[in-house]
């Protein structure tokens, strides 16, 4: 910039800009690098066991199966979710990691009595990486990926009084339909449906 702005501002002073608030950027930036979303592969099933695991301790209400039952699930149905998300248009499986640390997720399922509707389901972000954009980018992900194979819409519940989430969706251009279901396995909760559609 005109001025030598930058060089005033960048000046090694001993409390300046440059010794403490570019470090922290720089940290920031570093940790952004390291957050990737990917499609989870079949020997993720471990990070998939745990992740599910932690997301009904955090919000058991999102979910119809308790915590105290999905523990106890065989390896063999962690293994065989594992890779039916890893590959193919029945269903995707997005991971959100952090590192090595597998910090969200979320599912896309297709209907087989609709096969041009994707349900999305499973969507969680831990709660320290919550607030940072991640949630849309694997929401974002999950609509790519029903695009491409070819579906027409992604519908999803959304748990009343979940007002985050719902501004989430609403964000990535779902709308209510209207429908309210009552939440399985939670009598008191209800459970409106959004629907995306999408682009051909």
């Amino acid at each position: 910039m005109e001025g030598g702005t930058w060089e005033v501002w960048l000046s090694p002073a001993p409390f300046g800009f440059a010794n403490h608030i570019l470090p922290l950027i720089k940290w920031w930036a570093a940790k952004g690098a390291r957050m990737e979303i990917r499609r989870i592969e079949p020997n993720d099933w471990e990070e998939l066991r745990s992740v599910r695991l932690a997301a009904q301790q955090d919000s058991p209400e999102a979910y119809t199966t308790r915590y105290e039952e999905a523990v106890d699930y065989p390896d063999a149905l962690w293994q065989e979710r594992a890779r039916a998300g890893s590959a193919g248009t029945d269903q995707a499986t997005f991971l959100l990691v952090d590192g090595e640390q597998v910090c969200g997720m979320v599912t896309g399922l297709a209907r087989p009595e609709d096969p041009v509707e994707v349900v999305l389901v499973g969507m969680w972000i831990a709660p320290a990486h919550r607030r940072a954009g991640h949630g849309l980018r694997l929401v974002e992900r999950l609509i790519e990926w029903a695009s491409q194979a070819g579906e027409d819409s992604v519908v999803l519940g959304v748990t009343s009084g979940n007002h985050s989430a719902l501004t989430l969706y609403e964000s990535c251009g779902f709308i209510l339909t209207g429908e309210r279901h009552d939440l399985p396995g939670h009598s008191a909760l209800i459970e409106p449906t959004m629907r995306l559609q999408l682009s051909r």
